[in-house]
């Protein structure tokens, strides 16, 4: 056996071994909705701070996932427009403070889903923006275009998550 085919094989085995750990732990839940399989090397924007606030949502440790018990306060913060709690779901959304960008991001999004495979309607959704891969009728391709889409969008919000 070669040393290029042991390493193969060893690196085979690791991911294997490390996939069964990632579908049975209890940490990292609502990564794992996202990231389901390991190993696999993300997109990321090539703009720092958008990368960081990106990788931050992927890990539930942004502004936006902050718990009161987190926080060491009673109430969950509100968003600054006054009008939800800040989180993923209000500011991709609903935030009325991203009406102009996020009607970008839906018309830039619907038109990708129109033009691939899918027969079913777009729901525009939080998954679909931070993991379009997790869906199997969208190509690679696509899901790059959804991404960059959604890093377009973390930009033009000026907020550092």
């Amino acid at each position: 056996m070669t040393t290029g085919a042991c390493k193969c094989l060893v690196r085979k085995y690791c991911t294997c071994h490390w996939q069964r750990k990632w579908n049975i732990t209890d940490s990292g839940r609502s990564t794992y909705e996202l990231v389901p399989t390991v190993g696999q090397k993300p997109q990321l924007p090539s703009r720092r701070n958008t990368a960081i606030s990106f990788v931050w949502i992927l890990l539930h440790e942004s502004n936006l996932h902050r718990q009161p018990y987190r926080l060491s306060a009673n109430t969950p913060q509100l968003c600054i427009c006054g009008q939800s709690i800040d989180d993923l779901e209000h500011f991709f959304l609903e935030c009325n403070q991203h009406d102009k960008a996020r009607q970008k991001l839906t018309s830039d999004i619907t038109s990708v889903w129109n033009d691939s495979e899918n027969s079913e309607k777009c729901r525009i959704s939080v998954p679909l923006l931070l993991a379009p891969a997790v869906n199997s009728n969208l190509s690679t391709s696509d899901c790059r275009t959804i991404l960059s889409c959604t890093f377009k969008f973390l930009q033009q919000s000026g907020r550092i998550l």
